[in-house]
């Protein structure tokens, strides 16, 4: 949160919980998805601009659900072979089980709509990150009607 939100800590997070999610700008490099970022609190070790090649050294087997509010944090490039490329790739290569993002940019609004649905929904049910993701989205158009609004939140993986 805050100040405390910086590279090392985040990265520290994503290998040792269950659940993060990140709250922040971003920013999306379609000439170069490993360059997709998010921005972060700057401290001495970090700029505080996380890129998705330097989550490629965690092993993050132990995270079920990364939830990235940032705009565009669910865009990423295919490569000549057809595989996608960003921050959602990366951690989804070292083990992650999900990535729930955004397409473009959201409404702050409805991004909160958005997300309390979702751990609302995780922690009530416990069906499943499918289940929940159904839920928040459902919740969303339902308070925020128009696509450009609900319509931004993506979910990668499964769980």
């Amino acid at each position: 949160l805050d100040a405390s939100a910086t590279e090392g800590e985040v990265r520290r997070s994503l290998a040792a919980a269950r659940f993060v999610h990140v709250s922040t700008h971003g920013r999306n490099t379609s000439a170069g998805a490993a360059f997709q970022l998010v921005y972060l609190w700057p401290d001495t070790a970090s700029d505080g601009r996380l890129h998705a090649f330097e989550l490629l050294d965690l092993d993050l087997a132990g995270l079920e659900v990364l939830t990235l509010s940032a705009c565009e944090s669910a865009l990423g490039r295919f490569d000549l072979m057809d595989d996608l490329r960003g921050i959602p790739a990366s951690v989804l290569l070292r083990g992650a089980r999900a990535v729930v993002g955004t397409l473009w940019e959201v409404d702050a609004d409805a991004a909160h709509t958005f997300f309390a649905a979702f751990y609302r929904q995780l922690a009530q049910t416990r069906e499943g990150v499918r289940r929940a993701f159904r839920a928040a989205q459902t919740e969303t158009r339902e308070a925020h009607p128009a696509w450009r609004d609900w319509g931004a939140f993506y979910l990668l993986g499964v769980s």
